[in-house]
């Protein structure tokens, strides 16, 4: 594990502080694991979660930084990972994403999970 990265079980304890009245995102050093992957990870979010986890260590070198926040809240609202590179839900990035693409679907549950009243 890397140096002051978060592992397993800072990982769960930051993920298990979740609460009904508010979503919180939460910024560390870095993030060396999510999900069961390991390695040197950009952002984590359980599906259906109200807590991301940025790591600043890599959000700056892989992705702009909102459009891996819309991602990362993009899980907090339910939509999973996309396959397609472009996507704003694709995981992973292999180049920077600059623009990424968000279709009429993924619009709707934004506004419906974000602005409903």
């Amino acid at each position: 594990m890397a140096s002051g990265a978060v592992g397993e079980n800072g990982l769960n304890f930051l993920l298990d502080q979740e609460s009904p009245a508010e979503r919180r995102v939460f910024v560390v050093r870095r993030l060396s694991t999510c999900g069961g992957i390991g390695g040197d990870i950009g952002a984590c979010t359980r599906v259906l979660g109200r807590v991301s986890i940025i790591s600043v260590a890599k959000l700056f070198r892989t992705d702009n930084p909102a459009v891996t926040l819309l991602h990362e809240l993009g899980h907090q609202a339910g939509l999973a990972d996309r396959p397609d590179p472009r996507a704003l839900m694709y995981r992973g990035a292999p180049t920077p994403r600059v623009d990424a693409a968000i279709n009429v679907a993924e619009i709707a549950r934004f506004r419906l999970f974000f602005w409903s009243p």
